[in-house]
């Protein structure tokens, strides 16, 4: 997870994912390959790509709220890993009661109309609006936080041998608005793992921890991230690949239930020299905390 962007529901990933979200969605990414730098066997040393994904959900507020994320994306290849930029635009719909981080949106409380990390709600409160007044619906738009993530191949895979990358991953607060963002600055660090274990078949998991950044007034946990699934190689062509990933990440407000996410996907590279990818990917939370669904979609050259 990082630094919380104040929204409605969802923050891709992480993404992308973003996706950012999210990716989420930064481990799923990377587990539709195997392993290594996107651009692994191209040749190449600069890519870029552009993804737009929606989420909905009530993260446990009992009101809905809807996000859409356009985000774009530069990517460095080294020698042992890649450095990535990436920067997202946010429209935000919703009664204003949930904050959307990189690694996901987060209920601050029940239809607290002005409420999360930096209005005047009780963002420490969650639960059900039952009995209560629908809150006021407003709509904000603007850019979101920027990210810097790096990637370093502590060793590289083969056949049987597994990819395991350390990552490290630091939240700017450069967001348009209040409501898209914290003004804080968040640090995450990981590992990464990807394991083949039958033909075409590979093991993904990572591990993350991310320092939150506090704002006034409000005190957030750390964030404990684990993830797990399982990568299927489409056909005799590289580069093209099928992915189920299942994601849980602890709340950064205390007492409040962790996140779990199921994301299902493919990703293709297209194209005579294999320069240009396509990829898309469907989300449903399996927790009360997590979006009810979700989708990304990206594009993505080599150069």
């Amino acid at each position: 997870m990082v630094a919380p962007v104040k929204g409605a529901a969802a923050g891709l990933l992480r993404g992308w994912l973003c996706l950012s979200l999210v990716a989420l969605l930064a481990a799923v990414a990377r587990g539709a390959t195997d392993g290594g730098s996107d651009d692994e066997g191209l040749g190449v040393r600069l890519g870029a790509d552009v993804s737009y994904g929606q989420l909905s959900g009530d993260y446990g507020t009992g009101e809905q709220s809807d996000l859409d994320v356009l985000s774009t994306r530069v990517r460095w290849a080294l020698p042992r890993g890649e450095v990535r930029i990436s920067v997202p635009y946010l429209r935000l719909r919703g009664p204003g009661n949930v904050t959307v981080t990189p690694g996901g949106p987060i209920g601050d409380g029940p239809g607290n109309g002005n409420g999360g990390a930096n209005g005047s709600g009780n963002s420490a409160v969650g639960g059900s609006t039952a009995g209560t007044a629908p809150s006021e619906i407003t709509e904000v738009e603007g850019i979101g936080d920027l990210r810097l993530r790096g990637e370093w191949y502590a060793l590289e895979g083969a056949t049987r041998r597994p990819w395991i990358s350390v990552l490290a991953d630091v939240k700017a607060p450069t967001a348009a608005e209040d409501t898209l963002g914290t003004g804080e600055i968040d640090v995450k660090g990981g590992l990464g793992l990807v394991q083949p274990i039958v033909a075409r078949t590979s093991l993904l998991a990572d591990a993350s921890y991310t320092w939150m950044g506090d704002p006034a007034g409000i005190d957030y946990e750390d964030v404990i991230s684990l993830g797990a699934g399982l990568s299927r190689k489409l056909g005799s062509m590289a580069g093209r690949y099928a992915f189920a990933y299942l994601e849980r990440r602890s709340h950064p407000i205390q007492g409040q239930e962790a996140r779990l996410d199921l994301q299902l996907g493919v990703s293709a590279r297209i194209g005579a020299e294999r320069r240009n990818k396509l990829a898309g990917s469907l989300l449903w939370g399996l927790s009360d905390s997590a979006e009810d669904f979700g989708f990304v979609m990206s594009y993505g050259r080599s150069f």
